[in-house]
């Protein structure tokens, strides 16, 4: 009998608190409407594998292969997928009994989080962990609570890129809505639902050039050995003004302390030349000082990628967007996701 799982996770943004996360802060995230959406189907075959399919990143179809428990790929550019396949399989392992024993067809559709090849900074790889998961899940009969996924999602998600970020990104993607989020020592996370004040108001900007989120962590690394006490400071501020963006009860309140927060990450970026306000997010950022009711941060990583409006005037808001073009940019039509991580089976 034919099997078909769907299963779709929302990409992410942050809109408060990056890189203070980094050491346990509360940060302020959310899942967003461009989804990687993955199906996975049963074939009439009597060899066991996957015939992968990609649109709009591989031309043709791949195909996997079983060596022991493992899935593997002469593919290059599958290697993060198959770190990250094989990641989760080893925490899934009736899913993998499942997948050895038959022939099946899998999509992975992100195109929604790229502009043609270029990541939009929207948490893509975040968003196809947590998808895969829940497929895999599905698969094996077995889903678990949100608080018992997060931790297996992130670890493999870690192992895949070679990396340990904060996994905000896969706890949006999980979630959805807005939360307070907050890493607690890796293997466990708080998730505080929050629904931003009535009148704010957002708009995201595409600088147009994508940002490494690696690099960035690796330079931050650097600085921290070689600036130990001025790390700590600047992560202090940060940390002090993350939590208290989360604590704001109306709009116009949200914007001062995202405002109060820009600041603070903006000294930072000027020790620490990461290059946070690269790419057009300095201009963007002086431009929108220039407004009572309205903030401009750059979001996650910096350096590229996405940038925020945030408003509490909807004038004022329409006038910093009517000069975006002169900057080069453009806004993406972008809103919250309320549903997270979906997933459904038919036979």
């Amino acid at each position: 009998m034919t099997k078909t799982l769907h299963a779709s996770a929302p990409g992410k943004v942050i809109l408060c608190g990056e890189y203070a996360v980094l050491q346990g802060a509360p940060a302020l995230v959310a899942g967003i409407d461009r989804r990687v959406n993955l199906q996975l189907k049963s074939q009439a075959s009597s060899r066991p594998g996957i015939t992968l399919c990609c649109p709009g990143f591989i031309p043709e179809a791949s195909q996997l292969h079983w060596q022991a428990t493992e899935l593997v790929s002469t593919e290059p550019s599958l290697t993060l997928l198959m770190k990250l396949f094989n990641a989760l399989l080893a925490e899934i392992p009736r899913a993998t009994d499942i997948l050895r024993s038959h022939s099946w067809a899998l999509e992975i559709d992100s195109r929604a989080l790229f502009d043609t090849q270029h990541k939009l900074g929207l948490g893509s790889s975040g968003a196809l962990a947590t998808a895969l998961a829940g497929a895999l899940w599905t698969l094996s009969g077995a889903v678990p609570s949100r608080e018992q996924a997060w931790p297996i999602i992130h670890k493999a998600h870690s192992i895949a890129q070679g990396k340990q970020g904060s996994g905000a990104d896969v706890a949006a993607s999980l979630c959805g809505g807005t939360c307070v989020f907050s890493n607690q020592q890796q293997l466990h996370c708080t998730l505080e639902p929050l629904r931003l004040p009535q009148g704010t108001h957002l708009a995201f900007i595409w600088t147009g050039t994508s940002a490494s989120t690696p690099k960035y962590l690796h330079s931050l690394s650097q600085w921290r050995e070689r600036h130990p006490t001025s790390f700590a400071q600047h992560m202090g501020l940060l940390e002090e003004q993350s939590r208290t963006s989360a604590m704001a009860r109306t709009a116009n309140e949200l914007v001062a302390n995202f405002r109060q927060f820009t600041e603070v990450l903006h000294e930072f970026d000027g020790d620490s030349q990461l290059g946070i306000f690269a790419n057009g997010h300095e201009q963007l950022y002086l431009s929108g000082r220039k407004y009572r009711h309205l903030t401009y941060k750059p979001c996650g990583a910096g350096g590229g990628d996405l940038g925020l409006a945030l408003a509490s005037d909807t004038i004022e808001l329409t006038d910093f967007l009517a000069q975006l073009g002169k900057h080069g940019v453009h806004a993406l039509p972008l809103a919250i996701d309320y549903s997270g991580l979906t997933t459904e089976q038919h036979e």
